[in-house]
């Protein structure tokens, strides 16, 4: 197997022994490498190309293994489809430069210092039930002729005794959101995080709209023709400001999600620069009882030869290499990854010359 990362590879030369780890990460292999000049920046994080294939190797978002663990998994703490949906794209994007990447971290440290009070206006914003309503299949009332619409509020059939109840139930669910997150704005906007006060200027943008105002104006009338009024608005000019909010504030969550997952596990946020220095590293999947293994790579290492016999683990160490620099540029910090790490099943690949 091959693992590029623009400025290392790493093969593991197979053995011809069974005796190994049996999905634990050991010492019984060896590491030697070969190296060439070469001048890298840190400035600007080369993009490392991350297809489909690479992620599910690497277990991110699909397991190589059946219903083996994901990273998402280990690190997915959100409650709402904007943020699981954030969170995932954040495991496969990856930052823009190294000042960008310690941002990140920053953004990631401080939400969870205060996870619980941040997770008590996340959980107020409900986004997935506001969601529900923008996307419902009642008829825009503005696509009804006038004199039903009068005829409707003063017979009240039993088709609109229900549909009143859905919008003033969704009424109740956006101007929460809208409160929300004006106190997630607010809160972000103090943030000794520049990624924090980022998000927190995106939101207030998007809450000072004029569609916006027209839906707080609108929140607090009681009577049929208020509700119907928001109902229109919410669902018609005021939607795609409305999705950008639940959009934004998933970003929020996803990053709140990584720090909190982070804190939890105890992991360490790496340093960019130019050279792959590691301690400690170790298969998160595994836990804290597998044996961890230390890596340090000059920025003039191209070429390292990972030996040792069959299931000895250099799979193991390989893809946890790999865990690492795949996290690493996504401001948070993982141990490592391995293919059948529960089971000690072992597969190899071969790569296609670069």
């Amino acid at each position: 197997m091959l693992l590029d990362t623009s400025h290392l590879a790493i093969i593991p030369v197979l053995g011809c022994s069974d005796n190994g780890a049996r999905g634990r990460t050991t010492r019984h292999v060896s590491v030697y490498w070969t190296a060439r000049s070469r001048t890298k920046s840190v400035e600007r994080i080369a993009d490392m190309p991350i297809d489909p294939a690479t992620l599910h190797d690497l277990d991110v978002l699909s397991t190589s293994t059946p219903r083996g663990p994901t990273l998402l998994g280990l690190v997915d703490r959100t409650r709402t489809r904007a943020g699981r949906d954030a969170l995932r794209q954040r495991l496969v994007a990856p930052g823009e430069s190294a000042e960008h990447i310690v941002a990140l971290q920053r953004a990631h440290q401080l939400l969870a210092a205060d996870a619980a009070s941040y997770r008590v206006i996340l959980d107020r914003v409900d986004s997935d039930s506001v969601e529900h309503h923008l996307n419902s299949n009642w008829q825009l009332p503005s696509a009804r002729r006038a004199l039903t619409r009068v005829v409707d509020g003063f017979w009240r059939p039993r088709w609109f005794r229900q549909y009143l109840r859905e919008v003033e139930n969704g009424q109740f669910r956006i101007v929460s959101l809208l409160r929300a997150a004006t106190d997630l704005s607010r809160a972000l906007s103090v943030a000794e995080a520049d990624v924090l006060r980022d998000s927190s200027a995106m939101l207030a943008a998007h809450l000072s709209k004029p569609e916006v105002q027209t839906l707080v104006g609108l929140g607090t009338r009681q009577s049929t023709s208020g509700q119907v009024a928001f109902d229109q608005v919410a669902r018609d000019a005021a939607k795609p400001v409305l999705l950008e909010i639940i959009s934004c504030v998933g970003t929020i969550e996803a990053m709140w999600s990584l720090g909190v997952a982070t804190a939890e596990h105890q992991w360490s946020y790496p340093h960019p620069g130019s050279q792959l220095r590691t301690t400690g590293l170790f298969h998160p999947f595994l836990g804290r009882g597998a044996v961890p293994n230390d890596l340090h790579l000059d920025d003039r290492t191209r070429v390292c030869f990972v030996t040792g016999p069959n299931m000895a683990g250099k799979s193991t160490f390989l893809k946890a290499v790999g865990g690492r620099c795949l996290a690493r540029p996504r401001g948070v910090r993982r141990s490592g990854c391995v293919d059948g790490v529960r089971d000690g099943a072992n597969h190899f690949f071969e790569c296609p010359d670069r």
